[in-house]
């Protein structure tokens, strides 16, 4: 007998038809299986079978956050050539773990299928919340921050040099111009980033657990993503063509 570990981290969207497939695997080779959520509210959730887990709300205020299937062969000393037990863990992060205890041959058959339907869970946009969306957040933050300060300075700027200068201390003075730049430039660029982190944790989720309301907030999220990305292409060809012209 031997243990077998696999971790690794990919982008997917849990959904019950998934659960089922993985469920109906661990029938097949193992038995009856056991499901454990982790819940935005705290608390852990068990559930003896999909169609409990079906009808669980996954509502905003007790959303997935952590998924467990885990399988026990209860005839394991009748059984010595099979898998003994497996626990799968879904994290929010993307971490997905397996751990399988039993015979190393069927372990390792039975890792290799259990993979295989966890890669078919991998969204469209999985490369872009891994991997792009990171990079685009920070041009788009650092594009607006900029643009903001650019804003600032043609709009405000007259204004600052016409203005009457009240009589200050130089101590103050350089206080005030110190304090002053620093909320007129990282105050924006603190709430610009964190509101596209929202979004961008709210229409590319790296792990989405659609299943109950989640379903639903899956599909909306589909329609913000179209948007987004055709968007963000529109403002890509525009500048091509736009940088095209200028060259010519």
């Amino acid at each position: 007998m031997v243990h077998i570990t696999d971790e690794f981290d990919t982008s997917l969207a849990i959904d019950v038809a998934a659960i089922r497939r993985i469920i109906r695997l661990y029938e097949s080779r193992v038995g009856p299986s056991q499901i454990s959520v982790q819940c935005s509210d705290n608390i852990s959730r068990d559930f003896n079978s999909v169609d409990e887990l079906d009808h669980f709300e996954n509502s905003p205020n007790k959303a997935i956050r952590f998924l467990a299937i885990d399988a026990r062969n209860e005839a394991e000393f009748e059984c010595p050539k099979s898998v003994r037990s497996i626990e799968l863990h879904f994290h929010r992060t993307g971490r997905v773990s397996i751990r399988i205890f039993g015979a190393e041959r069927e372990g390792i058959y039975f890792r290799d299928e259990l993979k295989e339907i966890i890669y078919g869970m991998q969204p469209w946009y999985g490369w872009i919340a891994r991997r792009l969306a990171s990079y685009l957040r920070t041009i788009f933050v650092l594009t607006t921050w900029i643009v903001f300060l650019a804003y600032l300075y043609i709009v405000m700027g007259p204004i600052v040099i016409v203005a009457p200068k009240p009589e200050w201390s130089p101590m103050f003075e350089a206080t005030a111009v110190t304090v002053g730049v620093m909320l007129i430039t990282w105050v924006p660029f603190w709430v610009i980033n964190n509101v596209i982190s929202a979004l961008q944790v709210r229409m590319f989720p790296v792990v989405a657990f659609a299943t109950g309301q989640g379903e639903k907030r899956q599909k909306h999220a589909e329609v913000g993503r179209v948007l987004t990305l055709t968007v963000v292409s529109g403002g890509i060809v525009s500048l091509l063509v736009g940088g095209f012209f200028i060259v010519v």
